[in-house]
Order: C-alpha cells, then structure tokens, then sequence
C-alpha cells in the first residue's frame, strides 16, 4: 500500500476516510431494478450524527451505494470523536492498518491537525462483483479545500464495508 509522506496529505485522506456511512435519514419510495430502495439526497442534507458528511450530486443512489454513503458518515462520526482505535479497527481492512506502522498512533498523530472538516461525496461506483466500491469526495479540513479523493471500500466476511485505499 502507497505510504503517504506529509501530514497535510494524510489529513485529507483520514478526512475523506470518515466512513461514517449509516445514519442517513429515508426518503423517497423508488425501487432500482434490482427491487431496492434508492434515494436521491436533498440540499444540505447530512449523513452521520455529526454532519460532517454531505453528499452533492442529483443522482438517485442505490440500496447498495446508500450503505457505502452511509459508511462514510459513521467513519466521520469516529473521526471527528477522535476514537481512532475504532477508526483502525471498525473502518480499515487489515491492509489498510498498516499505513504508518501502527495505525492507531499514525491516525492520533494526524488528528491532532485536524480540527474541523467536510466531505461532500460526489458519486459512489460500485465494483461489478458488489464486493467493492468506490467513493469520489472533496474534503475541507481546517478551512482549505483538499480537493477530490477517492475511498476504495471492500465488503469484509461479514459484509461490513470496510476502506481499501485512501487517496487520489
């Protein structure tokens, strides 16, 4: 895995890894064509208890690409709590805990930076075998714009999504 050098850099990434995907409020009755619900997001709406998660696009998401979305707001809910033994153990595959050694230390380290920021996902494309996805998102963190990242997420043997890659 690509190791990154500058605590800017890996701030932006940690950011866009917020992954705190699962407290987006329901709307709409529309079925995809595979039976699921699929929703499209409203203005300034948030996704996870914190709102640090928005997501602008007029697309109307999946079942599937809403659990990615969801994801990502529960990863910005543990971001923004500072609980990075569970950013490293809910969130980053096992591969992915090794950025910087030990990651738990690496995520306090960086997150000492950070003291405010926004992700906006923009689309969520998923992997022709469901197991995977991928997530566009600009970040803001302590006020300067991160520009677009992706976030590469794998369902795990439970079929919790949990993130690949962080990056451009």
């Amino acid at each position: 895995m690509k190791q990154f050098g500058s605590a800017v850099k890996l701030s932006a990434i940690l950011c866009v890894s917020l992954l705190a995907l699962f407290a987006l409020a329901g709307c709409g009755d529309d079925k995809d064509a595979s039976g699921g619900d699929t929703k499209t997001f409203q203005q300034d709406e948030t996704v996870g208890e914190a709102g640090k998660v928005k997501v602008d696009s007029e697309d109307q998401f999946s079942a599937e690409q809403q659990e990615v979305i969801d994801r990502i707001g529960e990863f910005a809910d543990a971001t923004e709590a500072k609980d990075y033994e569970k950013i490293c153990e809910d969130f980053f595959t096992e591969e992915a805990q090794k950025l910087g050694g030990d990651c738990e230390a690496t995520l306090k380290k960086t997150g000492s930076t950070i003291k405010d920021f926004e992700i906006t996902v923009t689309a969520v494309e998923m992997g022709a075998d469901g197991k995977t996805a991928t997530a566009t998102a600009t970040t803001v963190t302590n006020g300067q714009a991160g520009g677009s990242q992706s976030i590469t997420l794998a369902k795990d043997k439970k079929g919790e999504w949990r993130v690949t890659i962080l990056g451009n």
